[in-house]
């Protein structure tokens, strides 16, 4: 009896025995494991990394001015940060976004001056210019390198005229 060999079907079988290989839990990310965004933190207070899997991870640490600050690293084809400010603010309304992107922007820099520092700038450079337009409207995307880089801004109102500020940076790998 002659063995007739058919491509066809032997590729689909290498397909099956092969595919737990590139199951998502083994497949590498184009990102790799989180780092902190802070390599140098010299003036904040109880500082913290965690790294809650291979793709995520927390930040958080009190800034010389007092303010408590989370950041959530998360992502692997594409890769986001979420920083959390809250803060205490009397007589602003939420409407007026200009004073709340001035604000953030403000928290920023307190952060970058913080310590040794990475993404801020370009998270700095899409606030600036949500703030040169003048009409920002929250949860839009502020695009700070075309199709590759955006930032939102967020803020949420809490008890006692504390807000919570919620800038979301993300990259496309």
């Amino acid at each position: 009896m002659k063995l007739k060999i058919n491509f066809h079907s032997i590729a689909i079988l290498f397909g099956f025995l092969t595919l737990p290989c590139f199951s998502a839990e083994s497949m590498d990310c184009v990102r790799a494991k989180p780092v902190p965004i802070f390599e140098i933190p010299s003036s904040v207070k109880n500082y913290s990394f965690l790294s809650t899997s291979e793709q995520e991870a927390k930040e958080s640490f009190i800034l010389p001015s007092g303010i408590p600050v989370s950041i959530f690293h998360s992502g692997c084809e594409n890769f986001g940060l979420k920083l959390h400010f809250t803060i205490t603010d009397e007589g602003h309304a939420l409407s007026e976004t200009n004073y709340w992107l001035q604000k953030a922007s403000a928290l920023l820099a307190e952060v970058k001056n913080s310590g040794k520092v990475n993404h801020i700038p370009s998270i700095q450079r899409g606030i600036s210019q949500a703030i040169k337009a003048g009409s920002y409207k929250y949860n839009e995307p502020i695009e700070t390198i075309e199709g590759y880089e955006y930032n939102y801004f967020k803020i949420n109102s809490l008890a006692n005229n504390k807000y919570e500020l919620i800038i979301t940076h993300v990259v496309a790998l």
